[in-house]
């Protein structure tokens, strides 16, 4: 079509389209085009292939890790070929052809296929609780019906499986579950923050020493399955100097449009202690609409200012919290506001920061939820004495006031024992009730994992533990929670460090709990899971929860040469 055009003295071009039905043999054609009018004939000749109909299968992921008695999610693409248009069958078998386990089973089994566009489908690959661990088990999707062959081409995907039970290393992430990464040729890089982005990608924030002997704020991005990401900063790396000396990042957050803003602390030129905080494109370039060059530090009249938890408000503002050095050479829970352009916030206590003495020694906030009524609530220690320390928490109206509901005057202090106890971590439950984690210490030296639930209200809650703490010995003695995440089911999952088989090694730990505060049995063993890295020294600082249930911790490893790196881990 045409079968007919108006010809002139000129040159005419006609867009010409052949119908090929459907019955038309496969293969190649030689035909002939030819234009009669009148007593002139003029032909050209061409050929024309008509492909056998087929369908190409690709699955998003080579190489997929399944918690036991649950199920993992993957992208299949179905991509139509000459003109293939029928319903087909996924089958789930071996790469030899053989049936897979009958443990495991597909989602959707059919769909169907027709046009010419590729077609992608959100594929579930589910196990029952009697699911062999293991791996890798090679298996691969195959489309069936419709007239494809039986015997695998393209309509086959393969990929291979690793299968654990909760609390068991992710194979399918890293080397084994283990992801150690060394920040241009540093030999201290620890990771204090980790996020993890909308697209599975995840970022870890800390620092890493530089070549002068000082340390800069450093970013490294990880694609899901653990490798380096290359389209942010360099090869995946990026290091930020702040200040003149040591500089830190303890915090991070990710805004809407994909730009990151790290929170924590620089020593300055006179070698005193500021809040820092730094924002970054989503490409790990400097963002320079926020501060100067993508940087801010806040001086909050001490020596010693430092920003340990940063959290994002719906308005694009952003608070910090910490600690600051008081005139009386004690240090005060402080918490800075900053306008989206990393400006301070005036509306928010005293030209934009707030500092409050919980007790009448040393106190410091390490960790920051924010409620969703705007209120801000503070975790972190209060000092009594040189060797006796309690869990406090403080609460703030959205202005920076102190609000009198909760607790004493907006402050609460819990005494686990007479002895250093701390909060590294909270998390706000859907019901108002907060849940602060750190440690509690012995007078031998012994360190616990510690967790403290309170009500609305700052009061303790009697239905967590024993009248709203509990207590974990993970090892024989040194123990400590710095992160914390809240489960959808209302477990609670603690992470940290502790000592490990090796004897005096410590190793990352982390330590499930049932919404009542007991240990939860089916992860790990008894609960509690230990994981060596390296050598003498592996310790977790940060943990998310992704969306298939699977926990990601970051922290440091001690590699082979005695240097720190950034370590990842991923677990079912």
């Amino acid at each position: 079509s045409p079968t007919t055009v108006a010809v002139s003295a000129n040159p005419t071009r006609t867009p010409l389209s052949l119908q090929v039905s459907a019955s038309t043999p496969t293969g190649s054609h030689a035909l002939q085009l030819r234009a009669v009018s009148g007593s002139i004939q003029q032909s050209a000749n061409f050929s024309l292939v008509v492909p056998t109909p087929g369908l190409q299968l690709s699955l998003g992921q080579s190489l997929l890790g399944l918690t036991r008695g649950e199920a993992v999610a993957s992208t299949l693409t179905l991509t139509p070929q000459g003109g293939f248009n029928a319903p087909v069958n996924l089958v789930l078998e071996r790469q030899d052809g053989t049936p897979a386990p009958a443990s495991l089973s597909l989602s959707p089994p059919t769909v169907a296929v027709s046009g010419n566009a590729p077609i992608s489908i959100n594929l579930t690959l589910a196990s029952t609780a009697g699911t062999p661990t293991g791996g890798p088990l090679a298996l691969r999707i195959r489309a069936a019906g419709g007239g494809l062959s039986p015997t695998c081409g393209s309509h086959c995907a393969n990929f291979d499986l690793y299968v654990g039970a909760k609390g068991e290393l992710d194979a399918s992430f890293g080397t084994g579950g283990k992801v150690t990464t060394n920040i241009f040729g540093s030999s201290f890089d620890q990771a204090h923050a980790l996020i993890l982005q909308p697209d599975g990608k995840l970022v870890a924030a800390g620092t890493s020493e530089n070549t002068a002997g000082n340390s800069d704020f450093a970013l490294v991005r990880y694609n899901p399955d653990g490798t380096l990401d290359p389209s942010f900063g360099s090869g995946g790396k990026v290091t930020t100097a702040v200040g003149s000396s040591f500089d830190q990042a303890s915090a991070l957050v990710l805004q809407p449009d994909g730009k990151l803003v790290a929170a924590g602390y620089i020593q300055n030129a006179a070698n005193n202690v500021d809040f820092a905080l730094v924002r970054y494109n989503p490409n790990g370039s400097l963002d320079p609409s926020f501060g100067t060059g993508g940087k801010v530090t806040t001086d909050l009249g001490s020596r010693f200012d430092e920003a340990n938890a940063l959290v994002l408000q719906p308005d694009g503002r952003l608070v910090a919290a910490g600690r600051s050095l008081g005139a009386a050479v004690y240090d005060y829970v402080a918490l800075l506001r900053y306008n989206p352009n990393g400006s301070l916030d005036p509306s928010f206590g005293t030209g934009g920061k707030v500092t409050t003495a919980v007790g009448s020694s040393s106190d410091e906030a390490y960790a920051l939820v924010l409620q969703p009524d705007g209120k801000l609530v503070a975790a972190g220690m209060s000092l009594n004495t040189a060797i006796d320390s309690d869990f406090a928490l403080v609460r703030y109206n959205p202005d920076g006031t102190l609000d009198t509901s909760f607790g004493t005057g907006g402050k609460v202090r819990t005494s686990l024992n007479f002895a250093l106890n701390l909060p590294n971590a909270l998390v706000l439950q859907p019901d108002g009730k907060l849940v602060a984690a750190g440690r509690i210490a012995g007078f031998a030296g012994n360190f616990d994992f510690a967790l403290v639930r309170y009500n609305p209200d700052g009061s303790l809650d009697n239905s967590f533990g024993t009248g709203g703490k509990v207590t974990t010995a993970v090892s024989s003695s040194d123990d400590i929670t710095y992160a914390l995440v809240l489960q959808p089911d209302g477990k609670l999952v603690a992470a940290g460090r502790s000592l490990v088989a090796a004897g005096s090694n410590l190793g990352f730990a982390l330590v499930r709990y049932n919404p009542n505060g007991s240990l939860d049995p089916s992860f790990g063993t008894g609960g509690k899971v230990t994981t060596d890295l390296g050598l003498d020294f592996d310790e977790a600082f940060a943990l998310v929860l992704q969306s298939d249930g699977k926990l990601v911790a970051a922290g440091y490893s001690q590699n082979a040469a005695n240097k720190f790196d950034f370590a990842l881990v991923r677990y079912h």
